[in-house]
């Protein structure tokens, strides 16, 4: 796959954008717990977005089943039509007709071990990609988001696989049957530490994807462990005075970092 332009931050995540003639990306997160923040004032759901702000919102999270995706939330997908939450998020297509809508499968809470269980052989990773083909499908959405957090060395070539298994999974699709590719992204850690632990294989994921979403936030957290002192949670650029642990710890040094492994921007 070839790999043409970089694109934008937004909202803490940089993403590499991959394929030829993309174009710029403004790229969303909705995530399906946010419908239970105690306070009413707070609490967000799909008719809240504004579909206009995005070329791409991604929907988070399903969750991993061997035989592909399942709904991790009640309300997710609901018997009568139009209103399971999956259904009203891609609804703002008809406000934004050229939005896509991605499902996410993954996250922090997740963790590793779905993951490994469906990743470890060929045979485990097509009978989950078919079964996720199908839910996506079903479910109208126009592509998928891997979120592994996060594979290691002795996981990563399994990473690997599954994205490249993937990719040519929905190629051969859409193939077969006149629609539209599905797209495929993967969100990333950004610390100096996932690459320097070998955690991911830059330059073949690049390959397999169309779009790399970084995540760069939560580079300076407060509390009892974490640093006593204002700083930003996603920071562009480092910060005078800061140390060698702490330099690292923004935007520019992690997008130059993916980049120096192998990761190509226009």
């Amino acid at each position: 796959m070839d790999m043409r332009h970089l694109t934008v931050l937004l909202m803490g995540i940089y993403v590499f954008s991959l394929t030829q003639g993309s174009g710029y990306k403004r790229v969303c997160y909705y995530t399906n717990w946010s419908q239970y923040r105690t306070d009413d004032s707070i609490k967000f759901f799909p008719a809240n977005i504004n579909a206009s702000l995005c070329t791409h919102i991604i929907y988070a999270f399903a969750n991993i089943s061997a035989g592909g995706l399942k709904p991790d939330q009640w309300n997710d997908v609901l018997a009568k039509p139009n209103i399971g939450m999956y259904a009203k998020v891609n609804n703002l297509k008809v406000n934004n007709p050229d939005l896509k809508v991605l499902l996410a499968v993954g996250g922090w809470e997740m963790g590793t071990a779905p993951f490994i269980a469906v990743s470890t052989t060929r045979e485990k990773r097509q009978n989950f990609i078919s079964g996720t083909v199908q839910f996506l499908r079903q479910h109208d959405f126009d592509g998928l988001d891997y979120d592994w957090e996060f594979p290691d060395a002795d996981s990563k070539s399994n990473f690997t696989a599954l994205l490249k298994e993937t990719n040519e999974k929905f190629e051969s699709e859409a193939a077969a049957t006149g629609k539209k590719k599905l797209i495929l992204s993967a969100a990333v850690a950004t610390g100096k530490w996932a690459l320097e632990q070998g955690g991911y294989e830059v330059e073949e994921v690049s390959r397999s994807v169309d779009f790399i979403n970084l995540m760069t936030y939560d580079f300076h957290e407060l509390g009892p462990a974490q640093e006593k002192r204002l700083v930003p949670n996603a920071a562009l650029f480092s910060g005078d005075g800061e140390n060698d642990a702490m330099a690292p710890q923004n935007v520019d040094y992690a997008v130059k970092m993916w980049i120096e492994k192998g990761a190509q921007p226009n």
